[in-house]
């Protein structure tokens, strides 16, 4: 049976680990405001109107993030602490713009 030169098994080695290597994906977040004036009192009713906000989109790290780390760190960014360095924001038309920037 015949070898491949070096440099071809060196070329497909890199190929499949650029295959197989694990790569950062990206998850969709959209930010819903509730419309009823009385909701930081009684909290959200189905059925209540909310109006989109702002999307983005969160970095996941599939082998260490669960929903519950991915709700938190979307909590923590709209509640002034966020880890800016895993997201792409993209505000949404029509929104209002932040006056602290």
């Amino acid at each position: 049976m015949h070898r491949l030169p070096t440099r071809a098994r060196r070329a497909l080695h890199a190929l499949r680990d650029a295959v197989l290597a694990p790569r950062p994906s990206w998850v969709r977040v959209r930010v819903y405001l509730n419309l009823d004036p009385t909701a930081l009192l009684t909290g959200y009713r189905p059925g209540t109107p909310v109006t989109l906000a702002y999307t983005y989109q969160l970095r996941v790290d599939r082998a260490a993030d669960t929903h519950e780390v991915l709700l938190e760190r979307v909590f923590a960014a709209f509640n002034d602490h966020p880890n800016t360095t895993t997201t792409r924001s993209t505000p949404t038309p029509g929104t209002p713009k932040d006056s602290r920037a």
